[in-house]
């Protein structure tokens, strides 16, 4: 096996049977997103992953990360051009209302005029035109594409006041420790801390599983 690896991400797109059996012919590894899906979808798409390689694949498990972790609500996708406007609020969801939902504060508490925003791997662009004290930040189009829901909102140049980690990506790594996922990805590391966090988390998911199988296979004295 030379020395660069592939790795496939499976998802929606990649994880009909007929389509994986393929794929995993050429790879060396899978992706698991854990921005997208739950644990039955992760499960499943490993299984069967494994299934078609006898076992004999590795499996890499790619946290959200917090400093980029703020991201659109529930909408509705809106398509734009280079030009046009759009506003950001402060909301879990749109309803249809024809503006982009963001349902983290901390994106209001960093965002200044003239910031720009970059979404859709930097393929979106939005320049900040005004910002309204009612948590509101009118935008306009440098680079057009689609808005949809789930989608991450980075502001160049700048990090959110974020942890590493939350609740969601601890629930991963716990699932990536009870699955025996080989490797982890971090996203938007910021300094050696957030390494150093992640790997506490899954020291403590390791020890809480060994824990738990002790309790359910050592019989108490």
């Amino acid at each position: 096996m030379g020395k660069v690896k592939i790795i496939a991400t499976i998802g929606p797109a990649s994880e009909k049977p007929e389509v994986l059996r393929e794929l995993i012919k050429y790879v060396d590894g899978i992706r698991i997103n854990f921005s997208h899906g739950n644990t039955e979808e992760w499960r499943s798409r490993i299984s069967n992953a494994k299934g078609f390689r006898g076992g004999d694949i590795a499996v890499l498990g790619d946290l959200r990360g917090g400093p980029g972790g703020v991201r659109t609500g529930s909408m509705k996708p809106i398509t734009l051009n280079v030009g046009d406007s759009v506003e950001f609020r402060l909301a879990d969801k749109s309803n249809g209302g024809g503006f982009v939902p963001i349902p983290s504060p901390s994106f209001f508490r960093v965002i200044t005029i003239d910031d720009v925003i970059v979404m859709n791997d930097g393929r979106l662009r939005l320049r900040v035109d005004k910002v309204s004290a009612n948590n509101a930040v009118l935008t306009a189009l440098t680079a057009g594409g689609t808005i949809s829901q789930e989608k991450a909102v980075v502001i160049k140049g700048k990090d959110y006041p974020l942890p590493i980690l939350d609740d969601y990506d601890r629930e991963a790594l716990r699932f990536a420790v009870e699955v025996g996922m080989d490797y982890v990805g971090i996203s938007h590391v910021r300094s050696s801390d957030d390494i150093d966090e992640v790997r506490t988390e899954l020291r403590s998911s390791v020890a809480t599983g060994l824990s738990s199988w002790l309790r359910l296979r050592v019989p108490t004295p």
